[in-house]
């Protein structure tokens, strides 16, 4: 069973593991053995406070500005070309010296969070390849995360199940999708400038 890949990768089987080739079980929905991810999991992505800044176009997109860093990356915020309209770039770090392995765990989250259209999840729009580099983009959320926006007030008990349930409801729509999220945190969960919420980084 195969199912359709972002433009520029490569479509692969979701019967067995895309990194070593061994049968994946039943419940498998990243794309990996689960020895593989273990592997992965403890090789960690690359450390990205050595690599460049970016500077001009990526991809087509005019890079404007550093917008976050996560666990698998830089975010920068940048305009596409036509449209007119800000978007968020994941950055893969390391460049083209990037481990195939971890290469392979940013492909699978783009493609992952592409199958997703949801209000409260953060939508993939188009991924690549530059010089090396690999990228993909997303909606850019203006506003900050939850972890941010705890720190500068607690919510309100009726704020925090407010938000709660739009979150868990995002998130139970992902999994009806077979799209687990493996690190959900307020640090991953974008709240918006009309205070709604965003949940990113599958």
């Amino acid at each position: 069973m195969h199912h359709d890949s972002l433009p520029g990768t490569v479509p692969y089987d979701t019967t067995t593991c895309g990194r070593c080739g061994h049968a994946l079980p039943e419940d498998g929905v990243t794309g990996l053995c689960p020895r593989c991810e273990l592997s992965l999991a403890l090789e960690g992505p690359a450390d990205c406070d050595d690599d460049p800044p970016v500077r001009g176009d990526l991809g087509g997109y005019e890079m404007l500005e550093e917008a976050g860093r996560g666990g698998m990356g830089r975010v920068w915020k940048a305009r596409q070309p036509g449209l007119g309209r800000l978007v968020a770039i994941k950055i893969l770090p390391g460049g083209e010296w990037a481990g195939a392995s971890v290469r392979l765990r940013f492909q699978r989250e783009a493609e992952a969070a592409a199958r997703l259209r949801h209000p409260h999840l953060v939508a993939v729009h188009d991924c690549g390849e530059h010089e090396g580099t690999l990228w993909y983009s997303m909606d850019f959320i203006e506003g900050e995360s939850l972890a941010e926006r705890i720190q500068r007030r607690p919510l309100t008990p009726r704020e925090a199940a407010v938000m709660m349930e739009k979150v868990t409801r995002a998130v139970a729509f992902a999994h009806g999708q077979g799209v687990w999220h493996r690190d959900l945190k307020p640090a991953n969960i974008l709240v918006d400038q009309a205070g709604e919420p965003h949940v990113t980084d599958f």
